[in-house]
């Protein structure tokens, strides 16, 4: 089926793992944020439903870039950590299989 080279089952593999641990985030994020939603009363349901949609009306592109910035060497999140001493320097987090989890759940998120 894939053929004799091991480049073919790594990916494939690989591709499944990511497949299947970004599905297993989404749902333990997206289940308990629906339920929430759901039993919000009505008029807060539409506040909430806004909240999730209306960063969709920005480009896929300017948010990617967002969390570019979010996640870079001197970024939000390291800032943030820094101050609230739980890290004593700078974490990579570009380029890593975190930040890549980080954004598929952000970017399917919607969709579960």
């Amino acid at each position: 089926l894939l053929g004799s080279d091991d480049i073919y089952v790594f990916a494939y593999v690989r591709s499944l793992t990511v497949a299947i641990t970004a599905t297993a985030l989404l749902l333990l994020i997206g289940y308990p944020i629906a339920y929430g939603m759901a039993r919000l009363p009505k008029r807060w349901q539409a506040v909430a439903m806004v909240l999730v949609i209306v960063p969709f009306w920005t480009s896929f592109l300017i948010r990617i870039y967002a969390w570019i910035n979010i996640l870079q060497h001197d970024g939000l999140l390291n800032q943030i950590l820094l101050a609230l001493h739980l890290v004593s320097q700078p974490v990579v987090w570009l380029s890593t299989d975190t930040a890549m989890y980080i954004g598929i759940v952000y970017s399917y998120l919607p969709f579960m």
